[in-house]
């Protein structure tokens, strides 16, 4: 795997991506007394796992366009909007899923907030990467 592919937008999504997957599978997010829960364990199970599948595609469309030959499906938004809106997204679950409920916070859920925007900031530096490269040729009637 050659990382120098990689621009700087998508070294920090891929980054930061895979961090924070292992980050909501196996850090604690909430620490009791009896017990430790990870971001994708109650309380608001939702919004973690909401995150984690939004993590996991953010992470496969850079492997997947810079180490593979397949071809992602049209969007009907440019790739880098789709990055960045992806990243804004995974920062405003994990901010929702730490606000909800604020009782023994561990060190997950302040590390996932970081890392969530980290992701949003990587989809920023994709989207701006991706509108400062000059057109595919044979698209310059779209």
């Amino acid at each position: 795997m050659d990382l120098s592919r990689l621009t700087t937008g998508e070294k920090i999504v891929l980054a930061a991506g895979v961090v924070l997957l292992f980050d909501l599978l196996f850090l604690p997010w909430h620490d009791f007394v009896d017990y430790s829960r990870t971001g994708t364990q109650t309380p608001n199970s939702f919004w973690g796992v909401m995150a984690l599948v939004t993590t996991g595609a953010m992470v496969a469309v850079v492997v997947v366009t810079r180490f593979t030959t397949a071809k992602l499906p049209d969007l009907p938004v440019p790739v880098g909007q789709a990055m960045f809106l992806g990243g804004v997204a995974v920062a405003s679950l994990l901010f929702l899923k730490m606000a909800i409920e604020t009782s023994g916070l561990a060190i997950g859920a302040w590390l996932g907030l970081l890392l969530g925007g980290s992701l949003a900031y990587g989809g920023s530096v994709i989207r701006r990467e991706s509108e400062g490269a000059s057109p595919p040729s044979g698209s310059a009637g779209r």
